[in-house]
């Protein structure tokens, strides 16, 4: 248990994509047996709020102590961690959504109570880009209890709308910049990813002052687009809102060396295509804003989902001692990132093409969990082998 809390990506990993068998799984299982309720809402928190936190907190919990020389997470609060997520997803498969959001909400607090007490014992300063860090935190627990009061039937629906943005795509897209905004130029660069290299250098604020007005502008635009869709129409306020989104993408995206050569290390190869997708999904709600729900699902699939399978293989493999798995495993790695497409499209066609809907969201779970099958067999024994003691 010692070992599990100094690493809880050894817990919480498996744990996320045990739970996404769930989240997806319930989309095949509907295909063939259509009497049951309709699994929209169900799949949206197993799968945004359980499977997708259980990478956040597993990559947090062991990144922070190592970064920041802060104390590891206690037993208690890596098992409430735990106890709590997969609650989350037994609840939302229930239909059980507004226990299942409460829960939620508690896991965020859970956090910060992780958090904020050893930040005044840290050794390290934090890189600036962890203001985008806490901007996700804060999408989380807005968005997380605009969707309980909603839920509850206390919130206009244009409230709604916004906590759903911050929620399901704001609180992901904020914590990609804020680790990819540090990590990516290193992995990149191939330069040396260690504790002390992930930290900060004491500075003015004055150089902060760029990631905090972007942080800003992110929030700013599920403001607009919730409030625009409200007062004007819908297409406009979802123009407006990823067109901001965009805007600020690029030029963060602008600033990463994410096209020099990586070798034979493919999973820098899905941080460019998640990359790139995240971009994509932000673009066409633009030019076509009546298919908005399809190009979320390209910044989902190919764009949050395959960046959290790079992140965490660099951090298995940088953990279990076997960098070279990175650059392993070539073919399987290309199957992986055809079948992660193909689920995409498939997904993506459910808007177009409505006449087999259910057929393609069926589809687009198989081949996302055939993509899993693949990654699993490559890292899961990685994870759960017993690590090498330190010197």
């Amino acid at each position: 248990m010692t070992q599990l809390c100094k690493e809880p990506y050894r817990l919480l990993f498996p744990l996320g994509i045990l739970i996404t068998h769930v989240g997806l799984g319930i989309w095949i299982l509907f295909y063939f047996w259509p009497e049951f309720a309709y699994p929209g809402r169900a799949h949206a928190m197993i799968q945004m709020q359980s499977a997708m936190l259980c990478f956040v907190f597993g990559f947090l919990l062991t990144m922070l102590p190592n970064a920041l020389g802060l104390p590891s997470i206690g037993k208690f609060q890596l098992a409430l961690f735990t106890l709590g997520l997969s609650a989350l997803s037994i609840l939302g498969a229930m239909g059980q959504l507004v226990a299942g959001m409460a829960v939620y909400l508690v896991l965020l607090v859970n956090f910060l109570i992780f958090a904020l007490p050893r930040l005044p014992r840290r050794n390290r300063n934090p890189p600036p880009q962890f203001i985008f860090i806490a901007f996700a935190l804060l999408a989380g627990l807005v968005g997380g209890s605009l969707e309980l009061e909603g839920l509850l039937g206390k919130t206009p629906p244009h409230l709604v709308l916004l906590g759903r943005g911050l929620l399901h795509q704001g609180f992901l897209l904020l914590l990609i910049l804020g680790v990819g905004g540090f990590l990516f130029p290193k992995l990149f660069a191939k330069l040396e990813v260690s504790p002390q290299s992930l930290a900060g250098l004491k500075s003015g604020f004055s150089t902060q002052w760029p990631i905090l007005l972007a942080g800003l502008g992110i929030f700013l635009s599920y403001f607009v687009e919730a409030c625009v869709a409200k007062e004007v129409n819908s297409e406009l306020g979802i123009r407006l809102g990823y067109g901001m989104r965009l805007a600020i993408g690029v030029l963060l995206l602008a600033q990463l060396p994410i096209w020099k050569a990586s070798g034979l290390e493919y999973y820098l190869n899905f941080i460019r295509i998640a990359l790139v997708s995240i971009l994509a999904g932000l673009a066409l709600p633009i030019v076509f804003p009546q298919y908005v729900m399809a190009w979320q699902h390209i910044i989902f699939i190919p764009g949050f989902l395959l960046i959290t399978i790079a992140v965490a293989s660099r951090v298995i493999a940088a953990h279990g001692g076997n960098v070279g798995i990175l650059s392993a495993h070539r073919r399987w790695s290309l199957t992986l990132a055809i079948l992660m497409v193909m689920g995409a499209s498939s997904r993506v066609s459910t808007e177009i093409w409505p006449g087999a809907y259910l057929l393609h969201l069926a589809c687009a779970s198989f081949f996302v969990l055939a993509a899993l099958w693949v990654w699993s067999a490559i890292f899961l024994p990685l994870v759960l082998r017993r690590p090498l003691p330190r010197s």
